[in-house]
C-alpha cells in the first residue's frame, strides 16, 4: 500500500504538491518533514533486512530450534562479541517465521 505522502511524491512533477495536500487532505508541512526523513528510513530499511538475515542464519544454523527468545538472546551475545548494535527483539519473532 502506498502512503498519500508517496503519492504526493510520486506525482508532485505533474501536480503542484499544495493542490496534492489538498485533494490528498495532508498537510503540507507534514509531506515536507516526510520527505526530509527519506533518507533515514531507507537507511533503517538496510539495517532491517542485513539483521533479518542474521536472525534466519541463527534460527537456521540451531535447525530451526530456536524460537525468538534465543534467537535474540543468540545475537545479543554475538554483537556483543563483535562490537555490533543492532535492534533485533521484535525481529526476531518476524523473521523466523
Amino acid at each position: 500500500m502506498t502512503s498519500r505522502f508517496q503519492f504526493v511524491d510520486d506525482h508532485r512533477a505533474t501536480f503542484e504538491v499544495k493542490r496534492l495536500c489538498q485533494v490528498l487532505d495532508v498537510n503540507r508541512s507534514s509531506y515536507y518533514k516526510w520527505l526530509a526523513g527519506a533518507e533515514t528510513r531507507a537507511a533503517r530499511q538496510r539495517e532491517d533486512q542485513v539483521l533479518a538475515q542474521e536472525i534466519r542464519q541463527v534460527h537456521g544454523e540451531s535447525g530451526g530450534a530456536y524460537g525468538s527468545p534465543r534467537v535474540t538472546a543468540e545475537l545479543r551475545v554475538s554483537l556483543f562479541r563483535f562490537g555490533g548494535h543492532h535492534r533485533c527483539g521484535g525481529q526476531a519473532a518476524r523473521a523466523a517465521s
